[in-house]
């Protein structure tokens, strides 16, 4: 995390926040992210703590994405 960013439990939701993060801080425009379908079914199956899934609806039919950004599923990614 840059400085001055504290995580407090971090998850793999927030590592994926935090890159974006650093990318932008790089000056690179962040328009996506293109993600193992494994590392986004992970992502997908995050659940609070009453059980309810954070991000996605299971009967949805919304496009994936996080921050506002789309996600790409590609097995051309390492998980």
């Amino acid at each position: 995390a840059p400085v001055g960013v504290t995580v407090a439990n971090q998850n793999y939701v927030d590592t994926l926040r935090l890159a974006m993060l650093q990318a932008a801080l790089a000056l690179y425009p962040v328009t996506g992210f293109v993600l193992n379908p494994t590392d986004w079914a992970q992502v997908e199956l995050t659940k609070n703590a009453q059980g309810d899934y954070i991000f996605v609806s299971p009967g949805s039919v919304a496009q994936p994405a996080l921050w506002g950004r789309p996600v790409v599923e590609s097995l051309a990614m390492t998980v």
